[in-house]
């Protein structure tokens, strides 16, 4: 009786609302923490002066702790958008010209960020940081959702959800990036499907495919499910002709995305084109199948160690997959397997030559590894103690610390990471 009611306290409503609130206040107090303790910063270094044009330049762009590194990026393009870009970019000097005309980033997640600013008048710096925070709850109270609970069990559903927020880079869950609104979106896909909600996966698949590149695994994914869904039904007519619908609908973000890019810069590969001129990346097949060692060498030893998270979330996937999804119908497997290996692939391929830089974060729209984490570790308690301690340790000492001190040598000094200053 005792566990029956614990059980149906579990699955509730108002607990799962609960959990997902305390996890990301959790996140919350955990970066303000380590603002104060290392940075001695406040949550808001300049309150009542928010980011704002100024003759192209954008004052107090890093006035919350929230916004490091790619945040600059979305507050500019939520600014601005494209408004000072020429019809045809000439991407010589990308990191120049990203001051006034950024095209190295999607801008799905600013332009939601503008709207909600210009509903609330909120300063774009919040409406951005109220954005991935909204986002992020509702993806962590879509995680223990009944259609995933049937399939994965309802421990082992909260054991991969304790995997999830124990991992490295699930602290941005609560800063002004892409991934928030790119795992909601991908989670609604998810739950959507398992739900058999086609047409509302399709779209939700196709908003995340808008968001970030990574996205784009999402709306793959989706469709190879739906495809697969459609013969295993035998599906002819009408209902084929639906089928083929939800597919072209999953990818409804990237290609609105390319269309924009091909009316307004007559390229609709532009963003391709200008991140591999920015981050110096040839995307060529020869970088993807023969890396250089040293590419690899700092993959392993670099700030963030993307390389072997990367190793190790491949490596536990590939032990706990077949127990972890054996009860998944067929159609909804191929969607998790397809945003795992989609993933990996893309992300692999566009930051190899980079070091894998950022590969850790990118990771996190690969959902079902954490299943795969939490259905082969939860019969092995000592070892699943000993990951989460040493995710633990890497959140609040690398990637809580790093992302807050932003680009430069404080990070490194702050972060007891000189030995990489001169690298």
């Amino acid at each position: 009786m005792k566990t029956a009611a614990l059980d149906r306290i579990a699955r509730s409503v108002p607990f799962r609302l609960l959990a997902a609130a305390l996890i990301l206040g959790y996140h919350l107090l955990s970066v303000v923490g380590e603002a104060r303790a290392r940075y001695e910063l406040p949550f808001d270094s300049a309150p009542g002066a928010p980011p704002h044009l100024v003759r192209n330049e954008i004052p107090n762009l890093h006035r919350l702790i929230v916004t490091r590194w790619d945040a600059g990026h979305y507050i500019g393009l939520s600014l601005r958008g494209y408004s000072l870009c020429a019809d045809r970019p000439v991407l010589v000097n990308v990191e120049a010209l990203s001051q006034t005309c950024d095209l190295s980033f999607y801008p799905g997640y600013p332009l939601l960020g503008a709207i909600v600013s210009a509903v609330t008048k909120a300063p774009i710096d919040y409406a951005l940081w109220g954005l991935s925070m909204v986002a992020s709850f509702f993806f962590l109270f879509m995680w223990t959702d009944s259609s995933i609970v049937g399939a994965l069990g309802l421990g082992t559903t909260y054991l991969s959800l304790l995997a999830f927020n124990a991992f490295p880079t699930s602290c941005y869950l609560v800063f002004i990036m892409a991934e928030p609104c790119t795992l909601v979106f991908t989670m609604g896909a998810l739950v959507a499907f398992g739900r058999k909600q086609y047409f509302l996966g399709a779209l939700a698949a196709g908003a995340a495919s808008g968001m970030r590149i990574g996205g784009s695994a999402a709306s793959l994914a989706f469709a190879a499910a739906i495809l697969t869904l459609a013969h295993q039904e035998r599906a002819r007519g009408l209902l084929l002709l639906r089928r083929l619908a939800c597919v072209v609908l999953a990818g409804w973000g990237q290609l609105a995305f390319m269309a924009y890019q091909g009316l307004r810069f007559h390229d609709p590969l532009l963003y391709v084109h200008a991140h591999g001129a920015a981050y110096k990346v040839s995307g060529g097949l020869g970088s993807v199948l023969f890396p250089r060692a040293e590419w690899i060498m700092h993959a392993i030893d670099g700030t963030n160690h993307d390389l072997v998270w990367g190793f190790g979330l491949g490596i536990w996937f590939l032990l706990g997959h077949r127990d972890a999804l054996r009860r998944f119908p067929t159609p909804w497997q191929v969607f998790c397997y397809g945003l795992v290996i989609i993933t990996f692939g893309l992300n692999y391929a566009g930051s190899i030559e980079i070091y894998m830089r950022g590969f850790g974060r990118y990771a996190l729209v690969a959902i079902p590894l954490f299943f795969a984490i939490a259905a082969f570790l939860r019969r092995r308690p000592l070892v699943f103690t000993v990951w989460l301690v040493a995710c633990l340790w890497h959140y609040r000492e690398v990637d809580v610390c790093y992302y807050l001190g932003d680009v430069g040598t404080a990070a490194l000094r702050k972060c007891n990471m000189t030995q990489w200053i001169d690298w």
